[in-house]
């Protein structure tokens, strides 16, 4: 069942809170309006997604394990996201991203992104075999104290933070009128 098809009553909620759905759905503009007329004058709407114009997303582009997947139709950065939320009558009121120096994935990203998930797949144990044993991989990531690190403390957070180049995208919007 689709949000608009589920009864509510125009002008019924005070807030909405998205946390990674945009970019599962097929119509983003749709549910968006679909908020937007459920929203009570002055409501909010919540929005975090990937960021497809983080540091990660640049680095590793179609080989980011967190933002590009099979499951995400959509993808968004800061300026993308604020066009369609204004396009649906909103007003943003903050935005900002967010990053983890604890990336269990990040050594996945970089692998794919340089052509090598052979050697991965060498490292895990299962040469010549595709895709990615996730529990090999913990194991691996656990066990090994380079990768560890790597997964663990290698990430500058703090500057993708500070830069607002982080994966997670967070839009807090007002509905207008």
């Amino acid at each position: 069942m689709h949000l608009a098809e589920a009864g509510f009553e125009e002008g019924s909620f005070d807030a909405i809170l998205m946390n990674h759905v945009l970019e599962h759905v097929s119509d983003p503009a749709g549910l968006v309006a679909t908020c937007q007329s459920l929203l009570r004058p002055g409501g909010v709407i919540y929005q975090s997604l990937p960021n497809h114009r983080s540091l990660k997303g640049r680095l590793f582009g179609g080989a980011w394990t967190y933002g590009v997947v099979p499951q995400h139709l959509s993808h968004f950065d800061k300026r993308s996201l604020r066009r369609l939320l204004e396009r649906q009558g909103f007003s943003v009121r903050r935005s900002w991203t967010h990053s983890d120096a604890r990336d269990p994935h990040l050594l996945v990203s970089f692998m794919g992104r340089i052509g090598r998930m052979d050697k991965l797949s060498e490292w895990l144990g299962r040469p010549g075999q595709e895709g990615l044993d996730e529990t090999a991989y913990v194991r691996f990531i656990t066990d090994r104290r380079w990768a560890h690190f790597v997964s663990q403390r290698l990430w500058p957070a703090r500057f993708c933070r500070w830069t607002g180049l982080g994966e997670d995208l967070h839009m807090l919007a007002s509905k207008v009128g």
